[in-house]
């Protein structure tokens, strides 16, 4: 086929009955120029074998030998992009029939230029069969965009992110970040080149319970080990404010307080919400981190949660 104007990156591990909902809402949109790569990152569910069977000119798949992880997988397939803008999707997220006709309309408004977009966050939830639509405030006429993107805590996801092709294939992302490698790769782009928000829902993240963000995995660590890298990078830390940075690091010890409370780790939730109460002590999320820190402090916190609990029977 010619070059399309849009390459689609898609990485899937062991995810092939989600990865196929995924596969159709690409195939069900209303905007036609476009190629599909889907990288499967050496599963071992049959997804080999699935994708193999798949018999379309558009969709183009590469198997990696071993496991490369996200940010690996996605840039095995920036590699083999022909399209002159790339978006991305998860294998169990899924697009809605306008998603790229969004953004070719976002990209031709503003004059086909190297840049990137991003649009809303839409999630569903499927314990629950809800969605739950978000608008990011819009960013001020003279505000720093890098500054701007990291204060949202998680990020934006790369599903919702579009950028030029040039871009993508010289901002790839960090293989070493586990969590948070779709955050570094924005920042980096947005300390070099221009990024507009797209203000529609166009691709739905789906919340379950083996997403790599459920409670069960500690992902305040993995994501304080990724902005280490952004911190560390003087292009993009000289536009972090010093106060939001003790923001964000605050908020990854208070979502691994989160994990260590699920898990009923009492002493690791104490530390890691007193830590989150020393970097950040009066934002908005003070009272939850007193709570952890009075449930959990050692030796009184299970006497303290045995004296509320006889208290809420009368």
């Amino acid at each position: 086929m010619n070059n399309p104007f849009f390459s689609i990156i898609l990485p899937t591990h062991n995810r092939q009955t989600r990865l196929k909902n995924a596969i159709n809402s690409v195939l069900g949109q209303t905007f036609m120029n476009w190629e599909l790569i889907i990288v499967n990152d050496a599963s071992s569910d049959g997804t080999y074998e699935y994708l193999n069977s798949i018999e379309n000119e558009k969709i183009q798949t590469v198997h990696n030998k071993k496991n490369l992880y996200k940010g690996g997988a996605r840039n095995a397939g920036i590699a083999k992009a022909k399209g002159q803008y790339i978006c991305f999707l998860d294998d169990d997220d899924f697009y809605l029939e306008h998603h790229l006709d969004a953004y070719y309309e976002a990209i031709e408004s503003a004059g086909f230029p190297e840049a990137a977009w991003y649009s809303m966050p839409i999630s569903y939830y499927s314990d629950t069969d809800t969605f739950q639509k978000r608008y990011l405030r819009k960013p001020l006429e003279d505000e720093d965009m890098v500054a701007y993107l990291f204060h949202h805590k998680n990020g934006v996801p790369t599903p919702r992110i579009c950028t030029h092709s040039n871009i993508a294939k010289k901002q790839l992302f960090n293989p070493s970040i586990k969590i948070g490698q779709d955050t570094e790769m924005l920042l980096r782009i947005a300390s070099k080149h221009r990024v507009f928000p797209i203000y529609e829902h166009t691709v739905v993240q789906v919340r379950h319970n083996d997403n790599s963000g459920a409670l069960k995995h500690n992902t305040g660590k993995q994501r304080l080990q990724g902005y280490k890298y952004i911190f560390n990078n003087p292009m993009v830390a000289k536009h972090i404010p010093r106060k939001l940075k003790r923001y964000m690091v605050s908020y990854c010890y208070l979502r691994s307080a989160d994990h260590f409370d699920y898990i009923n780790e009492q002493n690791k939730t104490f530390i890691a919400a007193a830590k989150s109460l020393y970097y950040s002590p009066f934002d908005k999320n003070f009272k939850i981190k007193i709570v952890y820190i009075v449930y959990n402090v050692p030796f009184f916190g299970m006497l303290i949660r045995k004296l509320i609990g006889s208290l809420k029977q009368y």
